[in-house]
């Protein structure tokens, strides 16, 4: 089991590469990905919005969502 602090730690480095990583990479990325796999993506945006409590991270979440919903359209 992993200290909250590394945890923490993950998930900021979890955030980075989604912030800094090209978009289009992303979406191609998101769009070889099986639904359960995305379903855990999700899930551990939701942590990350929930451990650090920030409306930023919120509105990464949502701009993530927003790219997988138009990947799979």
């Amino acid at each position: 089991m992993l200290s909250a602090e590394a945890t923490q730690d993950l998930l900021i480095c979890f955030l980075w590469v989604l912030k800094n990583t090209d978009e289009r990479f992303l979406r191609c990325w998101w769009s070889d990905m099986a639904p359960s796999r995305l379903i855990q993506v999700l899930e551990v945006l939701y942590v990350c919005e929930s451990n650090f409590e920030y409306k930023v991270l919120l509105d990464v979440g949502l701009n993530v969502y927003h790219l997988l919903i138009c990947c799979t359209q």
